[in-house]
């Protein structure tokens, strides 16, 4: 299609200054579907703009201030937590279980919340993880899980059944 068959927009030649309702219509013009008329706001655009005495240019550096409200927006969402450190829960396990040969899961995962308090506020699959962690721990240290996975037991205290 020719300019011919665009919207008026294109043959409308603003007369006096341009406002600023208009440049913002005239932007939001630039979202449409329909390509002719985003090619006849895109030059409406590029007229209202030079009617004040500004181009495209002047509009594009305005997005500039974006950048720090965008940066200071980032500061401001919450961080998630750090990284669990594995070996490390591996460790608070493995002291909880010394010497024990029966106990509930949630005794264990309590003992861990106890000595890094970070890992309480995990939900969903992290939490998930850290349980599932800590029942494959305590198989190796020779527990057997209840059918329920909500306890386990083992021989001897010391780990090392039959031996």
């Amino acid at each position: 299609m020719t300019h011919e068959n665009a919207p008026s927009l294109t043959r409308a030649r603003p007369t006096r200054a341009a406002d600023p309702d208009q440049i913002r219509k005239l932007i939001r013009h630039l979202s449409s579907d329909n390509a002719n008329e985003v090619f006849a706001a895109a030059q409406a655009l590029v007229r209202a703009l030079a009617s004040v005495g500004k181009d495209v240019h002047d509009l594009a550096d305005l997005t500039k201030q974006w950048d720090a409200e965008v940066a200071a927006q980032r500061l401001q969402e919450p961080k998630g937590p750090d990284p669990i450190d594995w070996p490390l829960v591996e460790r608070i396990i493995t002291r909880f279980a010394e010497g024990k040969t029966r106990f509930t899961v949630d005794r264990v995962m309590r003992a861990v919340i106890t000595e890094i308090p970070e890992v309480d506020k995990r939900r969903g699959a992290e939490r998930f993880a850290l349980g599932g962690f800590a029942r494959r721990c305590l198989i190796r240290l020779g527990f057997s899980m209840s059918r329920s996975g909500l306890s386990c037991e083992r021989k001897s205290a010391s780990g090392e059944e039959g031996r």
